[in-house]
Formats: structure tokens, sequence, C-alpha cells
């Protein structure tokens, strides 16, 4: 499951001196420093947490522009944008000026503007990591989970045990990070729109991190067997090293042989004719004499070191092996245990199904309500897209004054009153639907894919009375709706 960025990041990093201060009870600013026997048994680094959020803090200034922190779109802002941009019909009067007022007071989102957010939400992600990892740094002992900072970063990510940062997102936020800080300019552009600026040393460090975490991801083989790791030098080195000391008796031995007898002559005359060649006839008495001395030691050197070098590399090939199918062994056995006990956990507890996040995917870029991912798609283009095994399953919601009417695939239809005292019973009636029709095209089509219309949702006001009631309805009948559809 890819990781679901929550849609209060922006406003709990915006907030995150206030909520460390409250929740450690010290004031970043005015604190003194612990000692550094203090900050050995467990205090509390104030100067380099003030630093931390200080860098996030500068981030967040520096993509203000591009994240709306100061004038975010209100939900009636959104809906009239969105009416402008998907809906083609005839907008009322009210509907106009709302449009116009919102036009004159920001700018339009255009895809480049969209692009921009998603990337500044993209090295914000890598921001918090760049931290995350200075502060594991200092946790020999415990966990860097256990540091208040980094609880509360994990707090505005919305990340849990079951919504983690992936791989895939990681690796989507580093690369994005790292094409961001290498645009010509960067710095200079940045440090221009900054009141408290960034340094030189606190952006090369910054960049140095995402480049190393970036050539990590080009690793042909990472290390996920920490056992395995551990055991192939461990049982490596101690095979190398009884292959030297039995190379190098097996090299005197086989040095000493009667085998290399003719050898050890033709290496004495050799040795004896370049003596006497250096040192003349007058020296034949001595060369006579250290001639075979030599040869000896020369070809007993030779045979032991040669020797040894061989039994030396086999036996470390050998303890890699050895080390490689016990490690690997370790490391499988503990994965496999530890899959399965998170599996039994999870339906003997009751939670079989992950929770349905709410937020934003940072690879796509596209909004996830209730888990499902929301993407706006131009439905006479869709169908070319898709493999040709697909079959399109429009459902249509008409919202009346009386009643609810769907339409699935043109074929059936349900009509779903309102009952006379405002409530709304139409649950049992979609669930009923929405199964049978998906059992339907499960046995025709194989895999189906619904595709929603919804045509006269925005003019549901119009339609519907003015009343609190009708409206808190509208709402619910609108979450139905959404979660309804997940049945297929």
């Amino acid at each position: 499951m890819l990781f679901v960025l929550s849609d209060g990041f922006i406003i709990n990093l915006s907030n995150l001196r206030l909520d460390y201060q409250k929740r450690t009870g010290v004031t970043l600013d005015e604190s003194q420093q612990p000692y550094a026997i203090s900050l050995f048994f467990g205090a509390k680094d104030i100067k380099a947490r003030n630093k931390q959020i200080s860098f996030i803090e500068k981030w967040l200034a520096a993509f203000q522009k591009d994240l709306h922190i100061e004038n975010p779109l209100t939900p009636e802002e959104v809906q009239k944008l969105f009416q402008k941009m998907l809906s083609a019909e005839k907008t009322t009067t009210e509907d106009t000026q709302a449009i116009v007022k919102y036009e004159s007071s920001s700018s339009p989102i255009t895809a480049e503007a969209i692009e921009n957010q998603i990337t500044a939400l993209r090295v914000l992600i890598t921001t918090c990591l760049y931290v995350k990892s200075q502060i594991d740094s200092t946790y020999t002992v415990r966990s860097g989970s256990s540091a208040i900072l980094e609880q509360l970063m994990n707090e505005a990510m919305g990340a849990t045990s079951t919504n983690y940062i992936d791989e895939e997102t990681k690796a989507c936020c580093l690369l994005a990070t790292k094409r961001f800080l290498s645009e010509k300019g960067r710095f200079e552009a940045i440090n221009a729109s900054l009141k408290s600026r960034f340094t030189e040393k606190q952006w090369a460090d910054f960049s140095n991190f995402v480049t190393h975490e970036c050539d990590a991801l080009k690793g042909k083989y990472k290390t996920n067997y920490p056992v395995t790791s551990v055991m192939m030098p461990l049982m490596g080195k101690p095979l190398e090293f009884a292959g030297y000391t039995t190379g190098f008796i097996l090299g005197e031995m086989v040095g000493k042989s009667t085998k290399l007898l003719r050898t050890r002559h033709a290496l004495t005359a050799a040795i004896g004719s370049g003596l006497m060649l250096i040192m003349g006839p007058s020296a034949s008495v001595g060369v006579m004499l250290l001639a075979p001395t030599y040869a000896g030691r020369i070809l007993d050197t030779f045979c032991g070191v040669t020797l040894a070098w061989i039994l030396g590399a086999a036996g470390n090939i050998a303890g890699q092996g050895l080390g490689l199918g016990v490690g690997l062994s370790v490391d499988l056995s503990w994965k496999i245990m530890y899959n399965s006990f998170t599996l039994l956990s999870r339906l003997y507890s009751g939670r079989n199904h992950l929770e349905k996040l709410n937020g934003i995917s940072l690879i796509s870029g596209h909004r996830i309500v209730d888990g499902a991912e929301l993407k706006i798609v131009d439905m006479e283009n869709l169908a070319k897209e898709l493999p040709q095994d697909y079959q399109l399953c429009p459902v249509t919601f008409d919202i009346g004054e009386d009643a609810l009417k769907v339409t699935v695939n043109e074929q059936q239809t349900a009509i779903i009153p309102w009952s006379k005292d405002n409530q709304l019973i139409y649950m049992e009636e979609l669930q009923k639907l929405f199964a049978a029709r998906a059992q339907i095209e499960s046995q025709e089509h194989g895999d189906v894919i619904p595709t929603v219309y919804t045509p006269l949702v925005e003019q549901v006001d119009e339609v519907l009375p003015s009343s609190d009631a009708k409206q808190e309805g509208l709402k619910e009948v609108k979450d139905t709706v959404s979660s309804a559809i997940s049945l297929f």
C-alpha cells in the first residue's frame, strides 16, 4: 500500500515549534543548552532541535506561495472552481459572481501550480526525512522514534504502522528534491524570498543528504538481510586465514618434493650462471655453495605463497557461501515469522481491513478519499486507455425532489424514495443493487470498472427544499454514494 499524506500536513508542520514546546515544556529560544554530560544521559538537545525546526520553517516559508498557506481555499471556492472546470452547463448569476470574485482575489489554479504544489510537498517530506536522519544519528541505544520531534513529524505526515512511507514514495520524494535543488540559481532565488536565509552549509548538507540517498537507490543489492551481512564475513575470514596457513605449509612440502627436482636443478644452474657472470671465475667456489641454497629458498617460497593465495581465496569463498546459507536461512525464517504473526494479529484483532485514509498520494498527486484514489478523467478517451478485457460500467445518480434515481449501465434502474420524516432509507437498497450488478458484471465480463456520472449533484441545492434536515440528508446521500461505489 502506498503512503497517503495527511490533509493536515501543512498546518501541523507550521505549528511544529508550538507543539514541540507544549509537549516538552521548554522554550527553544529562551532555554539554556544542557551540558554534554546531561545530553549523554538523555537531556534534550535544545540547540539542535531549534536548528532542525528552524530548517523546516525556512522551507515552509520558501514554499509559502506554492502551498497557499496564507490564503487557503475554502470549500465554497473549491466547489465553484470545480464547477467552472468540469461543468459545461450554464451557471447562475450567483455562481458567476463567486467565480469572478475568486479569480479577482487569487490567481487561478493551473496545471503548473498543481505540479508546483506537489513538488513542494515532496521536498517537505524529504526535509522531514533529513531531520529524522539527524535525530537517528544521535540515538545509539534507543530508536529515534522515541524523540518527540520525530513523533510530531510522523503525526503531521499521518505516518502510522499501517500508513508508512514506502520505498516508492521515498524514492519519488528524493528524486523530486534532487531535481529541484539542482536547478541553476535555485539557492539564490529561495534566499531572495526569505527573511531568515539558508546558509551555505545548511544547503550543502541537505544537498549531500539527498544525493547520498538517491545514489543508494541505484544499488543493485540492498542490505535487507542483517544476519546474512554479519555471517558472511564472520565465517569467511577464519577460513581465509586457515587457507593461508595450510597453503604455505603445503607449498613448502611441494617445493621439496622429488617431482620438482628437475626444476630445482634448473633454477640452481640459472642462479649459478648469473653469479659467475657477475662475479667472475674467481668466485666459483662461493657460487657453488650459495646457488643451491638460494634456489631452494626461492622455489619453496614461491610454492608456499602461491598455494597460500589459492587456498586462502578458496577458503574465503567457501566461508562466504557457508555464511550466506546460514544467514539467509535465519533472515528468511525471521521474515516469514514476522509476516505470519502480523497477519494473525490483524485477523484476530478484528482489523483485517486497513484503515480508510484521506489525503494525497505523493507519487501520482491524486486525492485519496476513504482509501480510494480520485482522478479526473475524460470519459471519451478513457475507453481507449483501458485494456481490451475491461468493461466500463457507467452508474448515473439523479437526485430528485422526492427520490434518488440510480441507473446502472442503462439497463437497471432503482428509485429510492425519501421518507416522509426526512430520513433516508436508501442504504439497504443501494447495497443490494450494487451487489447484484457487480455479480452479474463479474460473471459476464470478469473485472469491471464502475464509472460514476453525477451531472445533477452540483444543482441539488436548487432542487431540494432549503431546510436544514434536507441539507444534512443531502450530505449523507453524497457520502453513502461514495461508500456504495466501493462495493465494486
